[in-house]
């Protein structure tokens, strides 16, 4: 087919970018009104100063009807003789949520939000610190929900458990499955509304791009790696848990075997060899050493945004990454290894993609070109309509953009291989606009992908999209070692004796 004729009388329209750029408001004394932007220290997310002492309150501006005040904080990084808490309402009288002390013990993000009894929808935020030096502080995101009874997500059981129980792992082998049993707490039950688990729905977000839905579910982990498991509860009217349970699950990988010089090279017909072997101890003649590795950098989500067919909106899946240290930025561009899709859609010319940053820098990944011929990404269903019928949905392939890419843009990809049809091959690609313009943005925060579809007739998912990131700019990556608890030797006939560390054939 070729549609692409009426691309001819609209050759002169303005393509505007479609990016917001987001207010910074470090820790006063006062009052603001607001539902976007971030909540940071009084260095802006860096270094706070000596002696300060502030009474901050932050309130909705009412956008979108919502009332209260949401904000997920990146780990703090405050010292133990400074305090920061955190009241439920307009002022210091309000109920406590919680202070720092506590906080900090959880090393990893959290949601602080004003609950369903506080009518005012505000936050109160009270700082001291005092005159022995300084921390790097804090740094959230701001958003408005409605007026939110509090949920707590929980896991119930796990098996394998986890260990230790409270703070621990779930440790597994590559394959292995997990099974999770996730339950919710609803402390404010009944004093606007009533909510259970009954009526509430459960998403499980398994770390590895994956995702599932109900209490009871389980999940194969199939390659070496950390992962971060958390759950989703919505209630009845769509409010959310205030909590990440950031569950991590160890996926141990195969050891590295070395034969040191002591073992004979050559061996003939009928000489008898004797072999001990040994973790981490080179006197032997096979060495056993077990991998370290980490868990994931960056972050993949798999949302399935459908990409309806030439309706011109903007359909957007957002990927939150708090793992950061507060204020810290993207200061080099090899640092951003890859921003890549899974996707699928039947004419790749239709296409705008944006990435926006949590600090409102957006880059054009690509850009549309609606003359020619039919370009596929991935392995679409040609009959169409993915969005209204999901037998039609296709298969997806994988596309990344990266600073270091070969390939030019989509676009110029298939003009240089003289290839106006067909399927644009997976792999590294340049991105439309330069990626450098992400240069500085703030790391922790809502990264946004964002798809247009401008013309009609053809339609696509996205199935899911990760940015991925250097590992060594991660300040607490966590890194981990299996350990090796068994080993043993496959028997054979040649065999004259076998035992666990040493054998003689």
């Amino acid at each position: 087919m070729n549609k692409k004729v009426q691309f001819f009388y609209l050759a002169f329209f303005l393509l505007l970018p479609f990016s917001v750029f987001a207010q910074v408001f470090p820790i006063s004394n006062g009052t603001i009104n607001t539902c976007t932007g971030s909540f940071v220290d009084s260095g802006d997310g860096g270094n706070y100063g000596d002696n300060e002492n502030y009474v901050f309150t932050i309130c909705s501006d009412g956008t979108g009807g919502n009332s209260h005040i949401s904000m997920v904080f990146n780990p703090l990084d405050i010292s133990p003789e400074d305090v920061l808490c955190f009241y439920d309402g307009d002022d210091t009288s309000a109920p406590l949520i919680d202070c720092n002390d506590n906080l900090s013990n959880y090393g990893v993000a959290f949601l602080i939000q004003a609950t369903a009894v506080n009518n005012s929808g505000c936050i109160t935020v009270s700082f001291q610190s005092d005159d022995s030096g300084n921390s790097s502080g804090w740094a959230a995101s701001i958003n408005c929900v409605q007026q939110c009874q509090t949920i707590v997500s929980t896991i119930v059981n796990s098996v394998p458990a986890i260990s230790p129980p409270d703070t621990g792992w779930i440790d597994i082998c590559p394959y292995d499955v997990v099974q999770f049993q996730g339950a919710g707490l609803y402390p404010q039950d009944g004093i606007i509304y009533s909510h259970s688990d009954n009526t509430s729905s459960f998403e499980w977000n398994f770390g590895d791009g994956t995702t599932a839905l109900g209490p009871n579910v389980q999940h194969q982990y199939t390659d070496p790696g950390g992962y971060i498991v958390q759950l989703t509860i919505t209630d009845v009217i769509g409010c959310t848990n205030t909590n990440f349970i950031s569950q991590r699950i160890r996926v141990s990988g195969p050891p590295t075997f070395s034969f040191t010089d002591d073992l004979n090279s050559v061996i003939c017909i009928g000489d008898t060899i004797q072999v001990n072997t040994t973790v981490n101890d080179t006197d032997a003649d096979i060495v056993i050493e077990p991998n370290p590795y980490t868990f994931q950098p960056g972050g993949t989500v798999a949302d399935s945004v459908c990409i309806p067919d030439g309706d011109g909106n903007v359909y957007t899946s957002s990927l939150e990454i708090y793992d950061f240290n507060p204020g810290q930025t993207l200061a080099s561009i090899n640092d951003l290894l890859g921003i890549c899709v899974n996707i699928e859609h039947s004419w790749m010319k239709d296409l705008e993609i944006i990435i926006t940053c949590p600090s409102g820098n957006s880059v054009i990944l690509h850009d549309i070109d609606g003359i020619g011929e039919e370009v596929l990404l991935g392995y679409p269903n040609q009959n169409d309509n993915a969005c209204g019928n999901p037998n039609n949905v296709g298969v997806g392939a994988d596309y990344c953009w990266t600073p270091t890419a070969t390939n030019g843009t989509w676009n110029q990809s298939i003009n240089l291989a003289n290839n106006n049809g067909g399927q644009l091959p997976p792999g590294d690609y340049s991105s439309f606009e330069d990626l450098t313009n992400l240069l500085g943005c703030q790391l922790n925060g809502e990264w946004v992908i964002s798809i247009r579809d401008y013309w009609d007739i053809d339609d696509g998912v996205i199935f899911s999209w990760s940015l991925e990131l250097n590992q060594n700019i991660f300040p607490n990556l966590e890194v981990y070692e299996p350990t090796i608890i068994s080993q043993s030797w496959i028997d054979d006939p040649s065999m004259l004796v076998n035992t666990p560390d040493s054998m003689i054939a």
